[in-house]
């Protein structure tokens, strides 16, 4: 089992990272310790507290259905880069166990599809199938671990895990302990730790909709890379700087503590140094993601 380390607070984005020179470097301590819930706006009356109270064995069935733009420039020069196919993800999740203080859950991924056609990228995601894993949230929704099972997949698969880590992560949401009404706002400060390189995220949320157990909430998050040197195979990869923005919306109920739906929009850069065989280049990317949530029907 791999375990995530940290916590992702936006349900519905993409860890997305974009160069920014005029910032100064964030540093692991500017968002060190456990995710920090704000409340900066308690909004209307009536208030209420959000806590999710699921019953064990409770299911969801989710799609989840990404497209990514990337484009890439290598020591100035601009090169080309490999097209993308739209991928459709299947999963269906379990309560497994609800305690006084946390949620623990389990999920398999039931389906997979790319509307392209892309033969490889379709084998990917056969072989994603089956395969299963695990996430505990707070009952207030706050991520606290989790992890893909990768039994018998190709290592070669460790990137894509570490992507769906991310997604697994960003589909909690952490609520706010006092009570409150539609119109709340609220911010949160955490960081996440994957390879080596550790990203602080800043989110803030509103509280759209709210019925007392179904709600609405607007997203908006900001994150930063924390400068770090990392191996990739035979190659070093200094990642120099990097900020990220992305908005987004996603709904949910205080039954189940994960999104059941949302749309997403965020746009990223990233700058590095690569050496490898004697050879340094510097590579700048850049990716735009677009992601969407359903529940199956």
């Amino acid at each position: 089992m791999r375990d995530i380390t940290g916590y992702f607070s936006s349900a519905v984005l993409v860890l997305v990272l974009a160069a920014c020179d005029d910032d100064p470097a964030v540093s692991a301590d500017d968002c060190a310790g456990p995710p920090e819930v704000t409340v900066t706006e308690p909004g209307a009356e009536p208030h209420e507290i959000m806590e999710h109270s699921p019953t064990a064995g409770d299911t969801a069935t989710l799609d989840m259905r990404t497209t990514t733009e990337i484009s890439a420039e290598v020591d100035g020069d601009r090169v080309p880069a490999s097209p993308v196919p739209p991928m459709l993800l299947g999963m269906e999740l379990t309560v497994d166990e609800v305690g006084d203080d946390e949620i623990a859950m389990s999920f398999v991924y039931d389906y997979g599809e790319t509307p392209g056609g892309d033969p490889a990228v379709q084998r990917v995601l056969d072989s994603l199938v089956g395969v299963s894993g695990s996430v505990t949230t707070t009952r207030s929704g706050a991520f606290v671990d989790g992890g893909i099972d990768e039994g018998d997949l190709d290592p070669a698969m460790s990137e894509m895990v570490d992507q769906l880590e991310q997604q697994l992560a960003q589909l909690t949401i952490p609520l706010p302990a006092e009570p409150v009404g539609v119109g709340a706002a609220w911010e949160a400060a955490s960081s996440v730790e994957i390879d080596g390189v550790t990203t602080c995220n800043f989110t803030t949320y509103r509280l759209a909709e709210f019925d007392g157990d179904d709600y609405e909430l607007e997203v908006g998050i900001d994150q930063q890379i924390v400068p770090a040197t990392v191996q990739e195979g035979s190659a070093s990869v200094e990642i120099i700087e990097g900020e990220g923005h992305g908005t987004g919306r996603n709904g949910g109920s205080l039954s189940l503590p994960i999104a059941v739906s949302g749309t997403s929009e965020a746009t990223t850069r990233m700058r590095m140094n690569v050496e490898q065989g004697g050879t340094e280049q510097e590579q700048e990317l850049t990716v735009d993601v677009e992601l969407e949530i359903s529940p199956r029907e």
